[in-house]
């Protein structure tokens, strides 16, 4: 009877409040012999077969452990984190599974819901007493009260040897009281977020795939093996995914599902549409709905930095067009740059040859009815150019010099029109759906000067 109610426990956080009731009101039914050991140890999910790549992080993942395992000091903890999407569960499975015969005393995979549609993330107290009825105590064993349960599961795995794999950790606050207290033991942890503020853990940021382990992975997952060469549209339609895992997937497996369909086609059509997340789709999971729980995740300052960050045209920014753009100072415009980077919607591929940092937009994200359109900016943002100008080598060559120290960056703004022509008139070629500011970029002196094309027809 007990280890029934453990299972359902474990399972279901609606059991989890059931069984907590039925302890404070004393439940008769409870007053059952302990069980004679734990319900479970060995809760890891399966591994998965079409796994591809990640030799690199996987070798530096556990070249971390045996570093850990020679000190013997501490215990080990490792997060791996990354945007929505790029294989985090599955490369943390894969490593636990490898590592399990090292940890006999038991290995435990707990769900925390960090980024779960329709469920809130599992309160630190609740994870507690799940792992504590999994390693076998009966429910009227189990104290009330987060750090009574904390101290409760340090206690149950002192001096033993247990792999504990924390998926899809909200922040470092859900994950903090669930760490064993002794060393021997190893916790493995994914998240979304940079765990920036959990102490001693040695972190693994995972990125997209590479071209040729993109094409591979969609050669297995879709059955056929004459596509992993990457030749042809393969090479387009891995692209036209991100390289992300996720969306990869869900492409392949439409493909392995219509025999008759190819991958040129689906590139070509992929390539037209005009939401190209619609079409990643597999059941009731999607690509769209994965980045939207990121995206909802954010304060309200954050998703309209996110949202704006958007606009810009081209691949990448610096923090003072951002800063020209959501009318902010450049202090409050970095640390929302810093904010949106740690949840991974930003990328920070390298600092440019300007020293500007240059930061990429992960993925778009949907519009709130108040902004509709990209020109319904901010009327005191105004119009907005930014210009990098390097230091430049005599001469006025178009290539940088060595190792530039310093570069000065400003911005310059000018308002634009507060009204409208006069009579409903616009400007020759103004439509409504197009941007009403447009970045300037500037070219060493010297050298042939270069503007970005107008949005403009010619008068």
């Amino acid at each position: 009877m007990k280890q029934v109610t453990a299972t359902i426990v474990y399972s279901s956080p609606t059991g989890l409040r059931l069984v907590h009731e039925q302890v404070l009101a004393a439940d008769p039914l409870l007053d059952l012999p302990a069980p004679a050991g734990a319900v479970a140890t060995r809760t890891l999910p399966r591994d998965i077969e079409a796994f591809t790549g990640r030799e690199r992080e996987l070798a530096q993942l556990l070249d971390g452990i045996d570093s850990q395992a020679v000190g013997g000091a501490v215990v080990g903890i490792h997060a791996i984190d990354g945007m929505a999407g790029i294989g985090k569960t599955t490369f943390a499975v894969r490593a636990a599974h490898r590592l399990a015969p090292g940890f006999p005393d038991g290995q435990y995979f707990l769900p925390l819901h960090g980024h779960t549609p329709g469920q809130r993330p599992v309160d630190p107290a609740d994870a507690l007493a799940s792992l504590l009825l999994t390693a076998g105590l009966a429910p009227q064993q189990i104290p009330p009260g987060l750090d009574a349960r904390a101290a409760r599961w340090r206690d149950q795995v002192a001096g033993k040897k247990v792999l504990l794999l924390l998926d899809d950790a909200a922040s470092h606050e859900q994950i903090r009281p669930l760490l064993p207290g002794t060393t021997g033991s190893l916790v493995l942890i994914t998240s979304r977020r940079r765990l920036t503020a959990l102490d001693d853990a040695a972190v693994i940021s995972l990125d997209t795939l590479p071209p040729s382990e993109a094409a591979e992975l969609l050669a297995r997952l879709a059955g056929r093996a004459e596509l992993a060469s990457g030749a042809g549209q393969v090479g387009e339609l891995v692209r036209l995914c991100g390289y992300l895992p996720l969306a990869i997937g869900m492409l392949a497996r439409q493909l392995r599902h219509h025999p008759a369909w190819t991958v040129a086609g689906m590139a070509a059509e992929l390539a037209a549409a005009r939401d190209r997340l619609a079409m990643m789709h597999a059941e009731n999971l999607s690509v769209a709905a994965a980045f939207d729980l990121s995206y909802r995740d954010l304060a309200a300052t954050q998703q309209r930095l996110f949202r704006r960050a958007g606009l810009v045209p081209g691949p990448g920014f610096d923090a003072y067009a951002v800063a020209a753009l959501d009318d902010t100072s450049l202090a409050t415009a970095r640390r929302g740059l810093a904010d949106l980077y740690d949840h991974h919607l930003l990328a920070e591929p390298a600092l440019a040859a300007t020293s500007c940092t240059i930061c990429c937009v992960s993925t778009p994200a949907p519009w709130p009815p108040a902004m509709t359109r990209p020109n319904q900016m901010p009327r005191q943002a105004g119009c907005w150019t930014t210009t990098c100008i390097p230091p430049w080598p005599p001469g006025g060559t178009s290539t940088p010099g060595p190792a530039p120290s310093a570069a000065r960056c400003r911005v310059t703004r000018r308002r634009r029109p507060r009204t409208r022509p006069p009579s409903g008139r616009r400007p020759h070629g103004w439509k409504p759906s197009e941007p009403t500011c447009m970045p300037r970029r500037t070219t060493p002196p010297g050298a042939r000067g270069s503007r970005m094309p107008s949005p403009y027809p010619p008068r």
